[in-house]
Order: structure tokens, then sequence, then C-alpha cells
């Protein structure tokens, strides 16, 4: 072949063939060590010693996360917007630990333990910028980023709601992982997990506002996760998404969900670095199932699952930096 010409046909249709053959087997691999992996599950790792960080820590599934968390022997930053319910969180968190230490014969001084409340709009990038250098000042690290939100509007809400929804849902995960991502890079070593609910995986009626910001947030995570495989950094991405039904929809087609059990699924998958977790475990599956189906077939399971009625209770351009990158970091 003459220098400077392009390969032939025929070698491209033979370069093709390999590239398609690698592909099957690698993908056949993948499925063989799933499968296996599904018989026999990888030890969980330990998080003792962790620092983890909990936005809307407040109430609901943030606040049993962070508590979840704890249980685990971790480090708790609690974060809420409403500074009395963070500190509520931390304060019930660090009575639980001195009870713990003193049925162990140990004491814990007053005013102090594993739990720390900070006040926070995640809404606000100054203010996210601010949170971390008093988080990183009093405990030098965050090792898990727990981004978790709850607010749902409709498309009928007000404009300020639904731009709210989006500030919220999909901005603040911007300003956290600009202002806590680049640590872990350089230390090689951390965890992002965000919260979403099944919104994330399929549209919801009536809440285009949520679901959009959902289906983002999902986006971006995978847009790091491709970032960060470009030059493995041993950080490793959770994008966890509850099925919570309204009180008036519980039937026996889904049982009722708490918050404390869909934490316990959280923090479950953050042992195990789980890419993807629905609560519940299956939720997954059958969606994935489902969207094989036709058309007309979907909306009937939807229905039979009521999967329009899910409820959050108990959740400058970013473009411009490279989130991953160290030298990324927090703007102001």
């Amino acid at each position: 072949m003459t220098a400077g010409r392009p390969p032939s046909r025929c070698l491209q249709a033979l370069r093709l063939a390999l590239t398609l053959l690698a592909a099957a087997l690698h993908s056949a691999l993948s499925v063989v060590k799933s499968t296996y992996r599904l018989l026999r599950p990888q030890p969980a790792k330990s998080l003792a010693g962790e620092v983890v960080l909990v936005t809307g820590a407040g109430r609901g599934i943030g606040r049993r996360v962070a508590l979840e968390f704890w249980a685990q022997g971790c480090t708790v930053v609690c974060v809420d917007d409403d500074e009395a319910s963070s500190r509520l969180t931390a304060r019930h968190i660090n009575e639980r630990h001195r009870r713990r230490l003193a049925a162990a014969g140990c004491a814990l001084a007053e005013g102090s333990g594993p739990a720390h409340a900070y006040s926070c709009d995640v809404r606000d990038r100054d203010q996210v910028a601010q949170l971390a250098r008093r988080v990183l000042g009093d405990l030098g690290r965050v090792d898990i980023l727990v981004n978790n939100a709850r607010v749902m509007p409709t498309l009928q809400a007000p404009p300020s709601e639904v731009v709210d929804d989006v500030n919220l849902h999909l901005l603040s995960h911007f300003w956290t992982l600009l202002a806590f991502l680049p640590g872990m890079v350089q230390r090689r070593h951390g965890h992002v997990v965000a919260i979403s609910c099944v919104a994330g995986l399929r549209g919801l009626a009536d809440k285009g506002p949520h679901s959009a910001s959902k289906h983002a947030v999902t986006g971006l995570l995978d847009a790091v996760a491709e970032e960060l495989q470009l030059d493995p950094q041993h950080v490793k991405l959770t994008c966890a998404h509850p099925y919570l039904l309204h009180p008036e929809q519980l039937d026996l087609r889904i049982p009722q969900l708490s918050a404390r059990h869909a934490a316990r699924q959280i923090v479950d998958a953050v042992r195990h670095d789980l890419e993807t977790v629905t609560v519940p475990r299956n939720l997954h599956f059958w969606l994935n199932v489902f969207r094989t189906l036709p058309q007309d077939a979907r909306d009937v399971w939807r229905d039979v699952f009521q999967a329009r009625g899910v409820s959050p209770q108990g959740v400058s351009s970013p473009a411009a930096y490279s989130i991953v990158h160290p030298s990324g970091g927090v703007k102001t």
C-alpha cells in the first residue's frame, strides 16, 4: 500500500471485524464476571474514618443517610439551608455516639462528637464556596460527598419555583462537585453520591422541571465518570434512585419504603462501589425490561405500578471549568 493512501476496503473490513470480535469477547467476559458477582458478591469496603458531607441532612432521607454513615464509623458533616435542622441531626448523632461510648465504658467530652452542623443554601455558588472553605479548614478533607434535595414543582408552578428546582436539583451538583471533587482527585480517593429519584430514570407526568433536572444530573455523573476514566483517580460515583409513593397510593403492588430503608440501601451501594442503585433494588432491572416493550405495553405497566406517583419526601456557567482537574476548584 502506497504511503499516504487510505487503507483498502478489504483492510478496513478486516479491522472492523477484529474490532467487533474484540468487543463481543469483552462483553461476554463482562457478563460472566457480572453473573459471578451476583452469586459471589465482593466484600463490602469499610467506611470507618471517612469524612462524609451530606446536603439536605436536616430531614427525610438526608437525615437517615447521615445516621447510616455514622453507624459505619464515619465523621458526618450535616449541611442544610435550615441551620436548626442540621444542628438537630448532628446533635442526635452525637448523643447516640455518646451513649454508645458510655455503654463501652468510655466518655466523650460535652459538645464534641463525630457529627458537625453547617448551614448552606446549595443553590448559591458563593455559599457553597464558603462552606467548602469552612469544612476543609475544620476537618481537612471530604472523602464522600452526598448531594440530596427535596422539592418537586409541577409545570404549572410559578417560574420562580421552576428556577429554584433547577438550581437545587442540578446546579447545586455543579457547585458541590467543583468545591469538593478536586480534593478527592488530588488524594486519589473519594466517592460522590447523587440522591435522585425514579425521575432520573424516566419522566414523571406533570413533573417536567423535576424530571428534566434529575435526568440532567444522571447525565452529569455519566460525563464526570467518563472524565475520570481518562485518568483513573480512584474516585467512585453512585447515583441513587429511591421510588417513594404518596401515602394515598400505597398498596400491595409496591411495598411501603421508609427513609431508613432507602438510606441503608444507598450506603450499602457506596460500600460496594455501585454506579447506580434503585430502591427497591430490582426497580432498575424492570425499568430496563419495560423499555424493550411497545409504547402501549409500557403505558399499561406504568399504570399498574403507579409510576406517575413518586414523592421525594422521606431531596456564571459551570461548564467553563473542568470539574475533575484539581485546578478547576471553586472560582469566587
